[in-house]
């Protein structure tokens, strides 16, 4: 849900979203920031639910956090920066694309069995 949740926070506003990828994510002064802080935040909930998966028996309990997490956020920004810039007179079913993409990473660190 936090994975799929995460891609729709983005896509509510385009402007924003554009700003975030171009000007913010590619700014090396951001990453000095405040701003850059709460965005650590934000990441720091989503490695403490993989970790609470991982201790609970719900993901692989060999599931490298830090590796899944640069996964997610590179498949989050690459997919972005598609919709964005790349797909010029494409139709894309952005929702589909979302919920293709919750399933794939979360069949990476999910205990099949359950």
């Amino acid at each position: 849900r936090y994975i799929k949740h995460h891609f729709e926070l983005y896509l509510i506003d385009r402007d924003f979203l554009k700003n975030y990828m171009s000007l913010i994510l590619l700014n090396r002064r951001f990453y000095q920031s405040r701003a850059y802080e709460s965005l650590r935040l934000y990441v720091k909930v989503f490695e403490d639910l993989v970790e609470t998966g991982v201790k609970d028996g719900s993901f692989k309990p060999d599931t490298n956090i830090r590796v899944f997490r640069n996964m997610f956020l590179g498949a989050f920004t690459r997919m972005i920066l598609r919709w964005l810039f790349g797909s010029k007179g494409k139709s894309v079913d952005r929702m589909e694309e979302i919920s293709d993409i919750t399933e794939l990473l979360s069949d990476a660190i999910a205990i099949s069995d359950r």
